[in-house]
């Protein structure tokens, strides 16, 4: 509720005047005349709403019932890297699938990972299906991200298939509702080493799987 203060003006007249003297001889009224401006503050209340500026508590620090900020994520585009079946267009693909997985979590009911997937891809499956969940409970995840920290080593498996070796950071996976309060937490924050399949057909590349670091 608001409170508005207005000034009211309060203008006050007194009038005298007088009759006439002994002897007949008629005087002139004698007329004082005094004014009074005051101004007072008067509250009035009114029903406006105010804004209510909502206090986020920092994402590593949030626990079950805080409200933290949360961004809308950029949908990630293929660089022209990954236009060629190559080296570079094979480690432009790996960054890629990471940005892709990360935005399918905080964006829950894109779909994004299964339209770079192969049909073979059980992991990426799996992801859209988390994140399905994640849609029907009313929650999405907000972490940060999956952080690739390095691509240890990359090789040709065939004419079409790459195989990587990569470190990367699991941060905690906080869930949060549409308000951004959080709900839960999923996992705690850990350093994996992963393993990426991916091929490259029609002019393209698709995950084929990704999982802990096997050799």
């Amino acid at each position: 509720m608001r409170v508005r203060v207005v000034g009211v003006v309060c203008a006050v007249a007194v009038m005298l005047s007088g009759c006439a003297g002994s002897g007949g001889e008629e005087k002139p009224p004698l007329t004082t005349a005094t004014s009074s401006a005051v101004e007072t503050g008067v509250a009035e209340v009114t029903d406006e709403p105010t804004e209510s500026v909502p206090v986020y508590v920092p994402l590593d620090e949030a626990e079950v019932g805080d409200v933290v900020e949360v961004e809308v994520p950029v949908k990630p585009e293929p660089s022209a890297a990954m236009a060629v079946n190559d080296e570079a267009g094979a480690r432009a693909a790996v960054r890629y699938f990471y940005d892709v997985i990360n935005y399918n979590f905080a964006v829950p009911d894109s779909g994004i990972v299964l339209e770079v997937a192969s049909e073979l891809c059980d992991y990426c499956t799996e992801v859209n299906g988390t994140a399905e969940k994640l849609v029907a409970d009313g929650h999405h995840a907000v972490d940060g991200g999956i952080t690739l920290k390095s691509i240890d080593a990359i090789r040709r498996l065939s004419d079409v298939a790459w195989i990587a070796s990569t470190t990367a950071e699991y941060p905690a996976t906080v869930l949060v509702d549409a308000e951004g309060e959080v709900q839960g937490r999923k996992q705690k924050s850990q350093i994996l080493e992963d393993q990426m399949i991916f091929i490259f057909e029609n002019g393209g590349w698709k995950l084929d799987d990704l999982g802990e670091r096997a050799f």
